[in-house]
């Protein structure tokens, strides 16, 4: 009987002969041996996987089971979400740096400060210069100042800062006032009202005390 897979194993043959190096005589029927052989071993291994699996699902089914627990751990530790920092208590104290505010005007012949509130605490460090200027700065002071005419408001509600003011010793008259009541005055070149010059020539002024203006 003629056979319809000679012609093929002679090609083969034939090329397998234009190698390099002696090999083995292949045929297709042993080529189609092997691969059937390849898939069965392919489906021996996939039946004794799915066997495997089955097998673990039973045990992981029971009660107690350590592979149940493996399970279980693995699922959580990749489902679960990644813990977030914890939120900073805005309660908490936090050291920060003072921020110094203030305000300066050119000053004429005469010239007040007047700070709309007495404080409970702080004081006002005043200093004469030879620049004819008033100039004022407080650290984390909450409110607001005012420049008019050579006088200086200071809006000072519910402050508790501290004050240093610097005021030009050229000026005739100037006059400190704390709601409503005079705490410093000089005139001509003479202090009237007021504490006496430390030793450095500040002049420290209450917030509280004061003669009616």
């Amino acid at each position: 009987m003629h056979n319809a897979d000679e012609p093929l194993d002679r090609d083969v043959v034939n090329a397998l002969a234009a190698l390099d190096y002696p090999v083995r005589d292949v045929s297709a029927d042993s080529i189609i041996q092997e691969a059937r052989s390849r898939t069965r071993q392919r489906r021996v291994r996939l039946a004794a996987a799915a066997v495997v699996m089955l097998s673990a699902i039973g045990v992981a089914a029971m009660s107690g089971s350590p592979v149940r627990r493996w399970l279980v751990s693995a699922f959580r530790s990749v489902t679960s979400k990644p813990s977030e920092p914890p939120t900073p208590n805005r309660d908490s104290a936090v050291s920060r740096p003072f921020e110094m505010r203030g305000v300066s005007t050119e000053i004429g012949a005469t010239g007040a400060i007047l700070f709309s509130h007495s404080q409970g605490t702080g004081e006002i460090v005043l200093r004469l210069i030879p620049e004819s200027e008033l100039r004022i700065r407080a650290p984390d002071f909450p409110g607001g100042f005012s420049v008019r005419a050579g006088n200086l408001t200071v809006q000072n509600p519910g402050s508790r800062a501290s004050y240093d003011v610097d005021v030009s010793e050229r000026a005739t008259e100037i006059q400190v006032i704390v709601a409503g009541r005079v705490v410093f005055r000089r005139q001509n070149g003479a202090v009237v009202l007021g504490p006496q010059r430390r030793s450095d020539g500040a002049y420290v002024l209450s917030l509280q005390d004061g003669e009616k203006r």
